[in-house]
């Protein structure tokens, strides 16, 4: 982040948390401290501010915030100010899927009456994450589809005093609130199972090799029946090609990304395979969505709880939605 740039959030931050009262903010020499930079660089990003009317300079004392930039409509003070991260929080862009995870939790951060902050981090590491996050001087933290976070960081974000919601279940020391994919996975290998199908080429990601595939080996293993499961990655670091898989498998299912549909089609028609093919929560029968506005209910629930004082961490899991294809 930008230095001048964590100077402004830093007085913007006090600023909100003042209300309509006028505070005085640290020196330019406790600034430069406190965020290890030139006092040199602190000096232009509060001209800066108090150029624009946020900061109020007395002469001989120091600067103070200016209440009517940020005047409260309740008496007094600011509602909870909601920080939401999005993925790694160093997203370029935001994709269509990552918009439909991301509005419906804004939605309803403001439909209970808070103010949003979508926090854009720069940090690479977990110390740098952690300082950005607690000086953005958030009153609750929403993380969102990010499938690594480290429970490392959650519980730093919760011994420091701030509330955390995301949705990574397994988590012990922040609330988390997620989607119940085993459950999921486990009706899709069991779907498999009762079809008789002979072979998966399975070309997901690693996290979802870890996490998914487990479940729908489980599911054969119930059913009494076998499948020969192939890692797409593991196959191709063999030395084999996917030619040759569709060469070896004459009828199965595929379960690939969308974007490597097409491909694998084409190689299972070239050598007249039989092949299913399917994104990574689809089965013959229908697919099964995430029901964001679900999630976002409950997540904005467990914080106005946390707000009232229930501080225990909960974790809560969700059905996905299955939607069945017309016959």
């Amino acid at each position: 982040m930008k230095e001048t740039l964590k100077i402004r959030h830093y007085v913007m931050g006090i600023l909100y948390h003042a209300g309509n009262t006028s505070v005085q903010i640290m020196s330019s020499r406790e600034l430069a401290a406190h965020f290890g930079i030139a006092r040199s660089t602190v000096s232009l990003a509060l001209k800066e501010l108090v150029d624009e009317g946020f900061l109020i300079p007395k002469r001989g004392i120091g600067n103070f915030t200016n209440p009517k930039m940020f005047l409260s409509l309740r008496t007094g003070e600011m509602p909870p100010l909601i920080g939401i991260v999005l993925e790694s929080g160093r997203n370029f862009y935001v994709s269509e899927s990552g918009w439909k995870s991301l509005r419906p939790t804004c939605d309803e951060v403001i439909r209970e009456g808070y103010n949003l902050r979508c926090l854009q981090l720069s940090g690479t590491d977990e110390d740098e994450v952690f300082e950005e996050i607690m000086n953005s001087q958030v009153d609750a933290l929403i993380w969102i589809d990010h499938v690594t976070l480290k429970e490392s960081l959650m519980k730093r974000l919760a011994d420091a005093g701030l509330p955390v919601i995301c949705d990574n279940s397994g988590f012990s020391q922040v609330d988390t609130v997620a989607y119940d994919t085993d459950s999921t996975c486990y009706e899709i290998g069991r779907e498999f199972a009762e079809r008789n199908v002979p072979a998966i080429l399975y070309a997901c990601s690693e996290w979802f090799v870890k996490h998914d595939l487990p479940m729908i080996k489980q599911a054969f293993r119930d059913a009494g029946k076998e499948c020969r499961i192939t890692l797409a990655k593991e196959w191709e670091k063999s030395g084999a090609s996917l030619e040759e898989y569709f060469k070896m498998e004459k009828q199965g299912v595929a379960i690939v990304s969308f974007a490597k549909h097409s491909l694998l089609r084409k190689l299972s028609n070239q050598f007249h395979s039989d092949f299913a093919f399917f994104d990574r929560l689809e089965t013959f029968s229908g697919k099964y969505v995430y029901p964001h506005e679900d999630r976002a209910r409950m997540m904005l629930a467990r914080l106005k709880e946390r707000f009232l004082g229930k501080t225990n961490p909960e974790q809560r899991l969700i059905p996905l939605k299955f939607l069945k294809y017309k016959s």
